[in-house]
């Protein structure tokens, strides 16, 4: 049962983005110019995501659990902040990008995103706060982005 979690901490993420990219490909064919728009917003939404998330590393630094419970992880791991969850918040992000165009899929993508996050929290790396606020974050920024961001563009010019 460690290696299914073991599975969803380390390697469930590459399947996730994998799959986001197909999305992304399938767009560009169907639609060119509109699929060209869509991979940069999902692309400026992961830079603001990044951003956000390092900001508030610094502001409300946290320590993992494996180092405040003095414990070894089930998978190797820096001893680097563990507020918000990157993990999580790639995978919430990319998931609410693939529901925006594919639904059906976007929900099982969600699940496999809620597993990694799990997964993460089983394996020792982070707490349940982590991760919520990396299903806060990700979809956050990619709607905000994905609403704002046209917009901002065209004011720009």
């Amino acid at each position: 049962m460690e290696n299914f979690y073991i599975f969803g901490a380390k390697y469930l993420i590459y399947f996730i983005v994998f799959i986001a990219l197909v999305v992304v490909i399938q767009l560009v064919e169907r639609n060119r110019k509109k699929g060209l728009k869509e991979i940069a917003i999902v692309l400026i939404s992961i830079i603001v995501m990044i951003i956000i998330n390092k900001i508030i590393e610094h502001l409300l630094p946290s320590e993992r659990p494996f180092i405040v419970q003095n414990f070894k992880p089930l998978i190797p791991h820096s001893a680097n902040p563990s507020f918000p969850s990157d993990h999580a918040s790639w995978a919430a992000l990319l998931s609410s990008f693939i529901f925006e165009h594919q639904k059906k899929l976007g929900l099982l993508i969600l699940i496999l995103a809620t597993f990694v996050g799990a997964a993460r929290i089983f394996v020792g790396v982070h707490y349940v706060s982590d991760v919520l606020a990396g299903f806060i974050i990700g979809p956050s920024c990619f709607y905000l982005v994905k609403t704002y961001g046209p917009k901002v563009i065209r004011n720009l010019g």
